[in-house]
Formats: C-alpha cells, sequence, structure tokens
C-alpha cells in the first residue's frame, strides 16, 4: 500500500480514505486530545535557545518562543514533545540560558496530569534506565523526548551534551545519540495508547559527510520490533536535506530520502530552518515528511522570513493529521530586494540614493510594526501570557544590489 493514505489533511478525507484502505480514521482534531487511541505529538525543532542572548533587544527572543511552544503543548493537551534538535544554540550554554529553560520545562511539563500511553521498549536504552515519568520522584505531566543537533552536540571530556543536564534532572527523555559511528544502530522507542502503536526513530547529528559515507557503506542499520507494519513508524533526524546537485556532482554533504528505509511513515527533518510544515511526500512515496523549521530567525534569508510553526501531529493506528500551529510570538523579519541599476538613480548620486534606501528600509519597518500588531493580537486571542514577553518590534533588511 503507497504512502498516500496515511496523511489525512482533514476528518473527513481521512475516514473516506481510512475505509477505502481498511485503516482507522484520524478523529476531528477536538476528539483527538482525548481520544484513547489517538497519540498527540507536539513537534518542534530548532529552537536555539540562547541565540543572540547578549543583545539587549532581541536577547530573549528564542526564550519567548520557546515558552509559546510548551504552552501550545500543554493548552492542545499534547500527549507528548517531540523534538528535533538545536534546542540551544550553543554547545555550552550560559547558566542563565540554562537556568531559564530548566525553570521553563519545569513549570509547563511538570504537574499531577496523567499520562495516557506506554512506553514497551527496552528500558536500557535510556540512560537512567528508565522514561522520566516513571521516576518517583518527580511528576511529569507532559513527556518530551529529543534528540541533540549540531549546535548542542556532546563534547568535551566528558562527552556530554546539555541534553544530558536536562536528562538527569528528568526534565526530558534524550534519544539518538550513537557511541559506534563505525556501526550506527537506530533502535526505536517504542509506545503504545490504546490499539495504537508507535515506533519513534531518533538520530542525533552526525557531521553529514560522514554520515552520508555511513549510509553508502551500510554501516547504519535500523533495528525494528516484530512485526514493523502493525507500527506507525517515525523518524526524527537533524541533518543538511538534499536540494539537488550542482553541476551535476553529487552532493555528499547532506542526507537523501532515498538512503531512509521504505517501513517508516512519517520523517520529521530537523536543522533545516525553512519552515515546510505542511506534510510532503517523499520522491519514492514511500513517506511523509515534515519540516517544522527553526522557531527563531538566526540568519538573514528568504526562508527565515516566513511564519514561524509547530506542527501538531495526531496519530491513530496506520494514519495521521498534521496541523501547523503559528509561533505569534516570533519577532517578523521583513526582506526587500533592492536593485540601483534598475532604480534610475545615477551613480555619483549619493544624496538621492541615500534618501530612496532610507525610504525603504523605513517602509520595510512601517510593514514590520504591522505584522507585529497582528502577532500580538493573535496571540492574546489564543490567551498566550509569556514571563518573557512577547512580540517585539521587528527586523527589517534591504538586500542590494548595485
Amino acid at each position: 500500500v503507497g504512502c498516500a493514505w496515511r496523511c489525512m489533511a482533514a476528518a473527513a478525507a481521512a475516514a473516506e480514505t481510512a475505509a477505502a484502505a481498511g485503516g482507522a480514521a484520524a478523529p476531528a482534531e477536538d476528539d483527538a486530545a482525548t481520544d484513547e487511541d489517538t497519540f498527540r505529538i507536539l513537534v518542534a525543532t530548532d529552537s536555539h535557545v540562547g541565540y543572540n542572548e547578549k543583545d539587549k533587544v532581541r536577547g530573549k527572543d528564542a526564550l519567548t518562543t520557546f515558552e509559546e511552544v510548551l504552552q501550545i503543548a500543554k493548552a492542545k493537551k499534547a500527549d507528548f514533545i517531540l523534538h528535533g534538535g538545536d534546542l540551544f544554540h550553543d554547545n555550552k550554554p550560559s547558566r542563565s540560558c540554562l537556568y531559564r529553560t530548566m525553570d521553563l520545562l519545569r513549570r509547563y511539563l511538570l504537574g499531577s496530569g496523567d499520562i495516557n500511553f506506554q512506553v514497551v521498549s527496552d528500558p536500557s536504552m535510556f540512560n537512567r534506565g528508565m522514561v522520566n515519568y516513571e521516576d518517583t520522584n518527580v511528576n511529569v505531566e507532559i513527556p518530551m523526548f529529543m534528540i541533540h543537533g549540531n549546535h548542542d552536540d556532546p563534547g568535551g571530556e566528558s562527552n556530554l551534551s546539555a541534553a544530558n543536564l536536562l536528562e538527569v534532572a528528568s526534565l526530558v527523555n534524550y534519544i539518538g545519540r550513537s557511541e559506534d559511528l563505525e556501526d550506527i544502530v537506530i533502535k526505536p522507542v517504542l509506545l503504545r495508547k490504546g490499539r495504537t502503536q508507535l515506533a519513534i526513530y531518533g538520530l542525533g547529528n552526525i557531521r553529514d559527510e560522514r554520515l552520508n559515507r555511513a549510509f553508502q557503506a551500510r554501516k547504519v542499520r535500523f533495528e525494528t520490533p516484530a512485526n514493523p507494519d502493525q507500527w506507525f513508524n517515525v523518524m526524527i533526524l537533524h541533518q543538511n536535506r538534499h536540494k539537488g546537485n550542482k553541476g551535476g556532482v553529487p552532493n555528499k554533504a547532506c542526507i537523501h530520502e532515498q538512503m531512509l528505509p521504505s517501513f517508516l511513515d512519517l520523517v520529521v527533518w530537523g536543522h533545516e530552518h525553512d519552515c515546510e510544515v505542511s506534510p510532503q511526500e517523499s520522491l519514492r512515496g514511500e513517506f511523509y515528511v515534515v519540516q517544522p523549521g527553526s522557531s527563531v530567525a538566526t540568519s538573514l534569508s528568504v526562508g527565515e522570513s516566513q511564519l514561524k510553526h509547530v506542527a501538531l501531529i495526531d496519530v491513530r493506528q496506520g494514519v495521521f493529521r498534521c496541523t501547523p500551529v503559528p509561533l505569534w510570538t516570533v519577532r517578523p523579519l521583513v526582506m526587500k530586494d533592492v536593485s540601483l541599476s534598475e532604480s534610475g538613480l545615477l551613480r555619483t548620486d549619493t544624496q538621492a540614493i541615500w534618501s530612496a534606501l532610507t525610504g525603504d528600509v523605513e517602509g520595510l519597518i512601517a510593514e514590520g510594526e504591522k505584522e507585529c500588531q497582528r502577532r500580538r493580537r493573535e496571540l492574546a486571542a489564543r490567551g498566550g501570557a509569556l514571563g518573557g514577553g512577547g512580540g517585539g518590534g521587528p527586523a527589517a533588511a534591504a538586500l542590494l544590489d548595485a
């Protein structure tokens, strides 16, 4: 059976297609949070908490939006959060950054609520010998599973990452770390909720050229449960995504979709900052790819100027539905290409050029301020109230072509 029937854009389409394929339809969004057979997963990647933290204006942007992500998970009654790496921007986050992040995780993920699913995989795959909500010393209400990215990967003499610190505090479940890069074994976290069985294959960041070679040399192995077709198989990774070859030369500094196994149903792609949160069918038509993108702009690029989102994914037996959820606290990045050669201005008329560029920048700032006001209204309508404040002024950029 092809993968086309597994992704449903709406409940009606899900019911019709699943009936034809003999599968179970995903329930309507309002019912999914309470359905005993439906996993509700909040998927985010590339939060980059701590990015530009010494900037007096933008220093708290990433932390504020990460708090919004946690608020969404709680408001939407997610069963768990799945994070695709680069939670932190720096390999060694500052004490302030680490403290504030841990404070947010405690505030939103701990509580007296029930966990409505089971982890049925071997507990030895967790460094602490158990999933964090089974720790009798803490009350976890929303478990969080995460992999590391290229910014917050393990290192140093102890070969630990910031994720290890969060894990030992029972705040997250750190998965996807490969100890032997000559024999990469990807083991799934197996989850069960009612009649739905979910397998999550995590792979933390490995240098792209090295991982590419490992796939080519068949040094990457996936351990699957018995009868993998009875599980909904999700892979989450943090790597460069293949975007084509330049000059006919194969690009080895990336991972190709064709390298991933065909038994997968859904791939969550971290590291790429462009927001392509709506599921896209893979080139071979065997699985879908969701690329949530970053939650803060870390570069001046057109892809970063899009409205940022997280993904709310409902999985019930063999079908899933992906609902994009916009992040309204993200500072708008407004961009414009300016070609002076097409402006009709003389190269020697520096005053006219300066006035024209000033007008363009002021126009971008006005456009950004208008977008800021819209986002503040949307955030208020959702009921968001963030401790760090949100909806700061715009970031404007004019790209010049003389």
